[in-house]
């Protein structure tokens, strides 16, 4: 009995036990055809990272990405564009560490980035906050096409946190919709308004009848 409560003991003191932190992706609904739309990702548990991969793939990563100077082609599932992964500008949760975090994008492709991201100095960053901003281009995409896989744990991979202690991130990941324009959706509305209201004058003219 003491040899294994020993051995536990021994255990417990060579591997810390694993912090938790959690990115819930979400659903994001974009407008058709229009560059330059962000999506924000956030991170909590509130744990001590000093540095992140972060891999993000829209659908399957078609037609694939481009890491060390070589083109692998992947994928068949064509999607909206990720034009900018950034990890690193104030307000997020390695931009706002003294000393500021460096990003390198080990593989990068019209639907998939893998991104390093770490502190410059010896200050670490709490995971909880904004994590990362998306800029995604829907150009060649119309109102009603999609949805598409918005992956943060995928075949490229899936976010891990590097810090002083192991830590373990459960992810959810989420899609992409695409929803008509503000003023299509006000010409929807109006028509479903007037249909109303054709139905209310017929009823009105049959109780007269």
């Amino acid at each position: 009995m003491r040899r294994v409560l020993a051995a536990l003991i021994a255990v417990s003191m060579a591997a810390p036990a694993a912090l938790g932190a959690n990115i819930d992706v979400g659903d994001h609904y974009l407008s058709p055809g229009i560059p330059g739309q962000t999506i924000e990702i956030y991170a909590s548990g509130g744990e001590t990272a000093d540095s992140v991969n972060f891999p993000v793939v829209v659908a399957d990563g078609y037609p694939g990405a481009t890491s060390g100077g070589t083109f692998y082609p992947f994928g068949s599932i064509d999607g909206p564009n990720l034009t900018s992964v950034d990890l690193v500008s104030s307000g997020t949760v390695f931009g706002d560490v003294s000393g500021g975090s460096y990003q390198d994008n080990n593989a990068v492709g019209e639907q998939l980035v893998i991104a390093d991201v770490g502190v410059n100095g010896t200050q670490n960053a709490t995971v909880n906050g904004l994590l990362a901003v998306l800029t995604v281009d829907t150009t060649g995409w119309n109102a009603g096409d999609g949805p598409w896989d918005l992956s943060l744990d995928s075949f490229a991979g899936a976010v891990e946190f590097f810090g002083p202690s192991p830590i373990t991130t459960t992810i959810t990941n989420g899609r992409i919709f695409l929803t008509p324009e503000p003023g299509v959706w006000a010409q929807l509305v109006g028509l479903a308004a007037m249909g109303g209201l054709g139905f209310w004058f017929r009823r009105r003219k049959q109780k007269a009848a």
